[in-house]
């Protein structure tokens, strides 16, 4: 289940342990206590998310996560957004 946080306005927060902020040009993804710093690109439609962009942590950007991490937090991502009523799309470029 997905809520909004009334303490940090535009934070979307899932009971899962996750918790994500949209920006202009980004979005922060947090689980636990990391964040990934992933591009996005916000139109008139959505989000466009570029895949490319959901490969490290910000606290250890020499390392990259394993593909199936990887899958779960564009999972994650899209249905956070979904659930506020916005369209998600994802591109492997960017």
């Amino acid at each position: 289940m997905f809520r909004t946080s009334w303490l940090k306005p535009g934070v979307v927060l899932s009971d899962e342990g996750f918790s994500i902020l949209p920006k202009r040009d980004r979005l922060l993804y947090r689980e636990g206590d990391r964040t990934m710093t992933v591009s996005v690109d916000v139109g008139p439609r959505g989000f466009t998310v570029f895949l490319i962009s959901i490969a490290r942590w910000d606290d250890d950007p020499g390392a990259t996560i394993a593909p199936e991490k990887a899958q779960e937090i564009a999972d994650n991502i899209r249905r956070a957004l979904e659930s506020q009523g916005q369209e998600v799309d994802f591109v492997h470029s960017g």
